[in-house]
């Protein structure tokens, strides 16, 4: 087969595309990707036989696995060219869009984003760890960057509702496998860049290198944003912000006793956010809309935090408060504790874990983070999917070892609201909006910030928020 070139797919006859040969029917195109356990080629004949109108294929899928009947469309890059042609079939969709990628903030830079981008009267939508927001658009897949099918089909129906702008969060992972391909983006913004994921990229080079794809998938007259405090992407040319920053400098960032006093070389203003690394955040949201052509800086006041990240969820008489929050990597869990240190009067406890089936080296570090910088730790099951919980914990403690280890997460958070004196901070880390925990096959409903709130509410020391 000879494989497809740039030239748009001719998608004829097509009214579906599905990645699944289960749901194929008359005019399907059906995606046979290649995967790391199933090869889809393997499903084509089936596809053929429930009338597929087309099937995409990798240029040097074995003969004796193509089907006669459908128009077949060899490709040298099948994950590239799916996600191309997924753009080409859902059309329209958001003319503008604005990809955020880095290790920590990615979330809260595109919540902010889309929320100074509603409040300024231009309607955008936002996907990433947090679904498709807003929520009534429908449902994306649980991954920071979804499939091509189900995202491009998601902001097709965007687009038909009045959407016109997209902050999209950009994984290594749907970068590296080309998930965003077939999206052209107006801004390319990096926030920073600390270990996570290596089980997948295998080296701190190699996760670089996938993040830096999203330049790749810049427009050429787009805009490109650094952080200019984080060493990662210095060498990135473009607008920068922070301490450091060209285009958007910080000149103060520092908490209050109910949020965050921020201020820039272009406003100044009180957020309701907890941790002074939100100001990176809300600047760097505030610099793309820039990059977009909309000006914001009198709509800061207004956002509202992103669910689950620092997210204060209960208050402890006399002082102190629990915060739930997302970080699940040594260098998040770090900023999280540093930022809550200035807002907290007591001492600062952590409960926290780490996932199964992920970057194993990151446990003993992550470990190190909360004894280096929490007053007592204790250690619990985070989402321990196919591994045993116990050594999981055994990891983590092995850089811990003052931790208390409690398995069960509902009785560690427990401990530490019990633990909790007067002007104490309690960080719930790990999970942040996730509503389900993960053994083995199941996921069982649980949701870190109900379960902390209705703790406080059966206690005469707490009082859910």
């Amino acid at each position: 087969m000879e494989p497809s070139s740039k030239a748009a797919f001719d998608l004829s006859g097509v009214e579906a595309i599905t990645l699944d040969s289960r749901q194929v029917g008359p005019g399907s195109l059906f995606l046979a990707l290649p995967g790391t356990r199933v090869n889809g080629a393997q499903f084509a004949r089936e596809a053929a036989e429930k009338g597929a109108a087309a099937i995409l294929l990798a240029a040097d899928t074995d003969p004796e696995l193509i089907p006669e009947g459908p128009r077949i469309f060899p490709s040298a890059q099948p994950l590239r060219d799916a996600a191309r042609i997924c753009a080409q079939f859902y059309t329209p969709a958001p003319t503008h869009v604005a990809g955020v990628t880095g290790t920590n903030g990615k979330t809260s830079v595109a919540w902010f984003a889309r929320q100074l981008l509603n409040l300024n009267g231009t309607p955008a939508v936002s996907t990433g760890t947090l679904g498709l927001i807003p929520e009534s658009l429908g449902s994306l897949p649980a991954l920071t960057s979804p499939d091509a099918v189900s995202l491009h089909k998601a902001l097709h129906h965007a687009k038909a509702k009045g959407f016109d702008h997209l902050v999209m969060e950009a994984s290594s992972h749907g970068l590296d496998q080309h998930r965003l391909d077939g999206l052209s983006f107006d801004v390319a913004a990096f926030t920073n860049l600390s270990q996570d994921h290596l089980d997948y990229h295998g080296t701190m080079a190699a996760y670089k290198a996938a993040k830096l794809r999203l330049l790749t998938l810049k427009k050429r007259e787009g805009t490109t944003i650094t952080n200019a405090d984080d060493a990662a992407f210095g060498d990135v040319p473009g607008w920068s912000y922070g301490w450091h920053g060209k285009e958007a400098r910080i000149r103060r960032a520092e908490p209050t006793g109910h949020g965050l006093a921020l201020k820039t070389d272009a406003f100044e203003v009180e957020l309701p956010l907890i941790g002074a690394f939100q100001g990176h955040n809300m600047v760097c949201a505030w610099l793309i809309a820039r990059a977009l052509g909309i000006e914001t800086a009198d709509q800061i006041t207004q956002v509202s935090a992103v669910p689950g990240r620092m997210e204060p969820v209960a208050l402890r008489n006399g002082g102190g408060m629990a915060i739930v929050d997302y970080a699940h990597t040594p260098h998040a869990l770090e900023i999280a504790l540093k930022s809550l240190r200035p807002h907290t009067k007591g001492r600062l406890i952590c409960v926290f874990g780490a996932g199964g089936n992920r970057d194993q080296a990151k446990r003993p570090l992550m470990g190190r983070a909360v004894a280096d910088h929490a007053d007592l730790a204790l250690i619990t099951d985070d989402n321990p999917r196919h591994e045993d919980p116990a050594r999981i914990r055994a990891a983590i403690a092995a850089a811990c070892p003052e931790a208390e280890i409690i398995g069960d997460r509902q009785q560690a958070i427990e401990r530490a609201l019990e633990l909790a004196e007067p002007g104490d901070s309690v960080l719930i880390a790990g999970k942040g909006h996730e509503s389900g925990q993960t053994l083995g096959a199941s996921t069982r409903p649980f949701d870190d910030r109900l379960v902390t709130r209705a703790l406080a509410t059966a206690s005469s020391t707490w009082r859910p928020q």
